[in-house]
C-alpha cells in the first residue's frame, strides 16, 4: 500500500512506455476491488487529470474452487506484493525490485 503513490506515478510518467498490471490475489473480491477505488488505480484521462494514466487489473483467484487460478498459479508468486519488470520482447528483466528501483531502471532505458 505504501508503494501505491509510486506505482501510480510510474503509470503516468511511462505511460507510453509502460504496462501497469495488477494482479489481484485476495480471496476477497470486494475488498480488493474496494483498494482500487479507494486509491484511484483505475485509468484516467485528461478530461479527469492532467497526467493521464492506465493501470490494468486480472483477478487471479477463481471463487467458485477456492483457489488460484491456473494460469497465475503457474507464476509461482510466494509473497505480496510481488512483481516483474518485463521488455518488449517479453524478456524478464527484473523481478520482485523495489518500485523505486523499478523506476530509476525505467528511466534509465529511456535514455
Amino acid at each position: 500500500m505504501v508503494q501505491i503513490p509510486n506505482i501510480r506515478y510510474a503509470a503516468q510518467e511511462f505511460r507510453d512506455d509502460l504496462v501497469v498490471y495488477m494482479i489481484g490475489m485476495d480471496e476477497n473480491r470486494k475488498k480488493w476491488w474496494s483498494t482500487i477505488k479507494e486509491m484511484d488505480l483505475r485509468k484516467k484521462d485528461l478530461t479527469q487529470t492532467d497526467r493521464p494514466y492506465e493501470i490494468q487489473h486480472s483477478w487471479a483467484y477463481d471463487d467458485k474452487k477456492g483457489a488460484l487460478l491456473p494460469g497465475f498459479k503457474r507464476l509461482d508468486i510466494k509473497t505480496i506484493p510481488h512483481n516483474y519488470l518485463v521488455d518488449r520482447s517479453g524478456r524478464i528483466i527484473a523481478k520482485n525490485i523495489s518500485i523505486t528501483l523499478a523506476i530509476d531502471k525505467l528511466k534509465t532505458l529511456q535514455q
